[in-house]
């Protein structure tokens, strides 16, 4: 396992890295590989969530086990998987997935979705809109987690 703060490679069962003595954690990406040529061309849901060093990582078709784990600090949504290449094959279907986003992420906010309101924005505008609206799931589901601690202390 390689050391996220110097980069050393560790022996998988070490907990802690052999140069700097950093806590060896296994990256969310890490932990789920599942081989991508099953998955493409098929719509299949994606955990997305923060990883351990804050980006966004995405687990591909996450079991119930882990949808569960992840309830509070992740954002489920169906995505159709690209050919190998990572090239979108239209300007259409990329729109298409990120308006299905969008609805998706402002039905679960509780809020209105208006096609038409996003119907003459670019692709970088809509992922911004996206994100946007990704941000604020997450902050939601972290004032719910805490709520629901303090409730049980």
């Amino acid at each position: 396992m390689k050391c996220v703060q110097c980069g050393t490679q560790n022996e998988p069962q070490n907990k802690f890295c052999i140069e700097c003595g950093t806590a060896l954690v296994e990256s969310t990406a890490q932990k789920y590989v599942i081989p991508y040529s099953r998955l493409v061309g098929q719509e299949v849901p994606v955990l997305f969530l923060f990883d351990e060093l804050g980006r966004i990582a995405g687990i591909v078709n996450p079991s119930q086990k882990i949808i569960d784990e992840h309830k509070m600090d992740g954002v489920l949504q169906k995505v159709v998987i690209l050919e190998p290449t990572g090239q979108v094959k239209s300007k259409g279907s990329e729109i298409d997935t990120l308006l299905t986003f969008i609805q998706q992420s402002k039905e679960f906010l509780g809020e209105k979705y208006n096609a038409d309101e996003f119907s003459q924005m670019s692709p970088g505008d809509l992922k911004k809109v996206y994100l946007h609206l990704f941000e604020q799931i997450l902050e939601y589901k972290s004032k719910r987690q805490n709520s629901l601690k303090s409730s049980n202390s």
